[in-house]
């Protein structure tokens, strides 16, 4: 089994990060107004992007202790 790294794990989730960048597009300079369609903006489609970020941060999270516990993070 290898070591834990936290350089290996840093260097995983910035290319975790890129890859999903190049996927979707994202420009990370530009926040949640990417997220938007064309030329629209309202309170209710406010709240779905603030809850899909949310959801998001709260997967990602559960994947990163996932992989810690299994011992493929960092390795």
């Amino acid at each position: 089994m290898a070591r834990f790294s936290r350089t290996r794990l840093i260097e995983q989730l910035h290319e975790m990060a890129e890859q999903h960048q190049r996927f979707k597009g994202f420009d990370h300079n530009n926040g949640t107004a990417q997220l938007y369609p064309r030329g629209e903006s309202n309170a209710a489609l406010d709240a779905l992007i603030d809850r899909a970020v949310a959801y998001g941060r709260w997967r990602q999270m559960q994947d990163l202790a996932a992989d810690l516990e299994s011992g493929t993070a960092g390795t």
